[in-house]
């Protein structure tokens, strides 16, 4: 047995671990202390000179050598959306870990009928995240998935497993109904075949703007690969800092403190402070701008406005999104 130290160097260990024929290793976390044990299984002879006859014995290692592993985190939300070849495509954004790199991450995903029996065993307690068998997850290193899925109301959740088999809570649980009706952000999806794979997940960022595909769609529903500009800053009437936006037609926001539309299945919310580190003053609608000055407008979308409550000097704002309850 070869100890590693961290930092790509192994020193073999002075321990009197038996040879096996034929055998076999696994891995797991066997007493609970948040580092990778592991049992050998195998056979052995007493004297390969002397000795015909094949033993057969089961080792257990308990590793007191690594430090523990923190599991990491899941991620975020957890998207589902038709992928228009009939088939159930589920898409989430990146968990993270203290010490696995994000792309080295891999993910395991829960879908159950709304019974309770499994599609997709996770082959995890639902409740918290435990593992029940030591390996890498069910969807490996993808972060979407595609199902075929008869008829029905589904739950589906996503945890996130590192490379020393720690795994996260489940990310929290949605509900969906196949089948699905198309959403708004489908329809995004049908306009723009090109975004495909994980480019086509609501959360993704492929043109690297700061928007989310999500966004991109609502804010006018600009190409998901070229940075829009269907979100301005202005001042309304009065000169208080405002945010101009162009949203659909049929979009309609709450009254603040903190106005909130749903779209697509998740709670767009607009936040406002007058430093951009706290987000806490509350925000009110006011007037757009002339056309001149704000976004332009196609079809199917109108102009709106927010302002900061109150007469602050400067203003900051940002769109919050959140999985719709």
């Amino acid at each position: 047995a070869f100890l590693n130290d961290g930092a790509g160097s192994f020193t073999e260990l002075d321990e009197p671990l038996r040879g096996l024929y034929s055998g076999g290793i696994a891995l797991a976390d066997h007493d609970g202390d948040g580092d990778l044990d592991w049992v050998m299984h195998g056979g052995y002879f007493n004297n390969l000179e002397t000795d015909s006859q094949l033993r057969e014995t089961t080792v257990l290692v308990n590793n007191v050598f690594a430090s523990p592993n923190t599991p990491p985190t899941a991620p975020a939300t957890l998207a589902v959306q038709a992928d228009g070849s009939g088939r159930i495509r589920f898409s989430w954004p990146v968990g993270n870990d203290t010490l696995t790199p994000t792309a080295s991450l891999r993910y395991n995903l829960a879908v159950t009928r709304s019974d309770g029996t499994h599609v997709l065993p996770p082959l995890s307690r639902l409740d918290d995240g435990s593992r029940l068998v030591p390996d890498r997850g069910n969807t490996g290193l993808n972060r979407t998935w595609a199902l075929d899925l008869p008829d029905g109301t589904y739950r589906a959740a996503v945890q996130t497993i590192d490379a020393g088999l720690a795994a996260s809570s489940f990310s929290r649980t949605i509900t969906f109904t196949v089948p699905l009706v198309a959403s708004p952000y489908d329809s995004f999806l049908g306009a723009h075949p090109g975004l495909t794979g994980e480019n086509a997940a609501p959360l993704a960022d492929p043109d690297g703007d700061g928007l989310p595909n999500l966004l991109e769609a609502f804010l006018g529903g600009s190409s998901p690969t070229t940075a829009g500009e269907a979100a301005k800053p202005g001042v309304d009437p009065s000169g208080a800092p405002a945010l101009v936006m162009v949203v659909p037609e049929d979009v309609t926001f709450s009254q603040g403190p903190r106005p909130t539309a749903i779209w697509s299945g998740y709670e767009i919310t607009v936040e406002g402070g007058e430093n951009p580190s706290l987000f806490t003053v509350p925000v009110e609608a006011a007037q757009a701008p002339a056309a001149a000055d704000s976004p332009a407008v196609q079809e199917g979308f109108k102009r709106i406005a927010f302002r900061l409550s109150g007469t602050p000097a400067r203003g900051f704002f940002r769109l919050a999104l959140s999985p719709a309850s």
